[in-house]
């Protein structure tokens, strides 16, 4: 497999840097919804439904101020990722504020690429400067 880029899953549309919404809910339907407008999503109802259920299965949140959703669907047919960034913070867990939400989106049949992007974006918000520049 060649060597891939998270940058080559992302378009500008897909990228909202003036998130609106306060609560989590809010915030990843908003995001959830900017996505579903991709080519590669081709059913938005299951996008939005699995981004939902990621939530109450896996813990999102990576650090005070991200989250980072990621979720294999047979909404999308190509690996797709999304960045949502709020101003005024989004009110998650126990009142923590995120800013700085990714949204992962992969069909089942593009497993590996899907891995290997999700280490890529973890790894990459270990740093503080990649967070501060976004």
């Amino acid at each position: 497999m060649e060597h891939l880029k998270t940058v080559n899953y992302l378009t500008e549309d897909i990228i909202n840097l003036n998130i609106k919404s306060t609560s989590k809910e809010e915030a990843l339907n908003e995001l959830g919804e900017l996505i579903s407008n991709s080519p590669n999503i081709i059913n938005r109802e299951e996008l939005l439904d699995a981004l939902f259920c990621a939530e109450v299965v896996d813990n999102t949140l990576v650090d005070g101020n991200t989250a980072v959703y990621h979720v294999k669907t047979f909404g999308a047919e190509n690996l797709t990722v999304g960045i949502g960034i709020s101003q005024s913070g989004i009110n998650y867990k126990n009142d923590e504020l995120v800013n700085i939400l990714f949204i992962i989106v992969s069909s089942f049949e593009k497993r590996e690429e899907y891995m290997e992007i999700l280490s890529r974006v973890m790894k990459l918000l270990r740093y503080k400067r990649f967070k501060e520049s976004l």
